[in-house]
């Protein structure tokens, strides 16, 4: 699996030294990832949701199931999953994939061993200091379980109702079952199964050990906590803003770029909490309008999913537009004269949110680069399904935020 998108951090099934930001400080019980070595760990730290988790044994050692029948080692396993949430109590994730591979029962007879019922719901809590536990369950097809034959000798199907993973933080993090309790049926099944195995996650390269996750509020002082009273924006408050430097558009058509620029877009966002880690909201509206060369942009699909994050300076942060749930991801169909083109992204990455009277809001980075999609929607002089599948950039703008006219991204407490 590779490396997901981030919005600066890392987080468990795949960072070198795994680190859980959760229960421990009195603001947050919430699980997360995270990648710097800091008491709260801050919104371009943590790792987005649908970030993609991979492990595999830990150097030469193998995976063992000590059975009555005899004892199956495997030289390879693997397992693989993705985040669906940036935090949560516990952390939601998905095990897409639980591979062996080089196995042999007594160190003779030829074993096979193959997943069933994949992928599995999967939660991550965090136990303090950097550690956590990883739990497997029935993700609608049925529980965890493992098809097991060698030759003549074992022919099982071995299913767990649950199976629970004790993760340590390290350089790398080493994850290994905790007391798997296997039932067996079929043919030829053991009696006993104990599960033994060490896997070090491979992805990223570090991460360090957080003790909680800070909580986001919209103050209307750079406040920390914002307790004053009347200072908080509720949950329901709209945030309105309209660009300041115009936003530019190029994408391919017909093996030709097309360029062109929209004098007024705006945005309109609402919380939908009075805080959170991380505070949630909603896009409920972006335009754009007056386009150059007969071009115009419209958002498809809203709402989408807003999550806001503080950030190193006080009463500035970020937030990200998610991809996932209801509602879904960012889609914008482009025309200009007779073109027509749909571009889908799984989230605009982060978005920078500047405190002040007013405030701004920006995309950080200058290029957004949207997957294309709809090919019954598309012309087919958009090159849907051409691999690599051109993208469309946007060159980011900035936005200033005009109602209301005072807003600070704060830690929450």
């Amino acid at each position: 699996m590779s490396l997901p998108r981030r919005l600066g951090c890392a987080l468990v099934l795949g960072c070198a030294i795994l680190a859980f930001a959760g229960p421990g400080a009195a603001s947050a019980a919430n699980t997360g990832l995270c990648s710097a070595e800091e008491a709260e760990c801050r919104y371009d730290n943590l790792y987005l949701s649908e970030t993609e988790l991979s492990m595999k044994l830990a150097g030469e050692t193998k995976t063992t199931f000590e059975t009555n029948l005899g004892t199956i080692s495997c030289s390879k396993a693997t397992l693989g999953g993705v985040t669906l949430a940036v935090v949560g109590e516990p952390l939601a994730a998905e095990t897409t994939s639980w591979t062996f591979g080089e196995c042999l029962l007594g160190g003779l007879t030829s074993c096979s061993l193959e997943a069933k019922n994949t992928p599995y719901a999967t939660t991550i809590a965090a136990t303090g200091g950097g550690d956590g536990t990883l739990t497997l369950t029935n993700g609608g097809t049925g529980s965890p379980g493992l098809i097991v034959v060698c030759g003549l000798s074992v022919n099982c199907t071995l299913s767990a109702s649950s199976i629970s993973f004790q993760s340590n933080s390290g350089s790398p993090a080493v994850v290994s079952p905790n007391g798997v309790k296997f039932e067996g049926s079929g043919s030829k099944c053991p009696t006993t199964v104990t599960w033994k195995a060490e896997y070090q996650v491979q992805q990223p390269n570090s991460t360090f050990p957080v003790e909680q996750i800070v909580s986001t509020k919209l103050c209307k002082e750079k406040e920390k906590e914002c307790k004053k009273a009347g200072n908080l924006h509720k949950s329901g408050t709209v945030l309105e803003a309209k660009q300041e430097t115009k936003p530019t558009f190029k994408f391919p058509y017909k093996g030709a770029n097309v360029t062109f620029t929209c004098d007024e877009t705006t945005l309109k966002l609402e919380t939908t909490a009075d805080s959170g880690a991380p505070l949630e909201g909603l896009l409920k509206e972006w335009t754009f309008s007056k386009c150059s060369d007969k071009c115009s942009v419209t958002a498809h699909d809203l709402p989408y999913r807003v999550e806001f994050f503080t950030g190193i300076v006080e009463g500035e942060g970020g937030a990200v537009w998610r991809s996932s749930g209801t509602p879904g991801p960012p889609v914008l169909e482009i025309k200009c004269d007779t073109k027509t083109c749909f571009y889908v992204r799984g989230s605009l990455d982060s978005i920078f949110v500047e405190g002040g009277k007013p405030a701004h809001i920006k995309p950080r980075g200058n290029l957004f680069l949207l997957k294309q999609f709809g090919a019954s929607k598309s012309d087919a002089d958009c090159e849907a399904g051409k691999p690599p599948v051109p993208p469309l950039e946007w060159q980011a703008t900035r936005y200033e935020v005009t109602s209301p006219t005072e807003v600070w991204v704060v830690w929450g407490g």
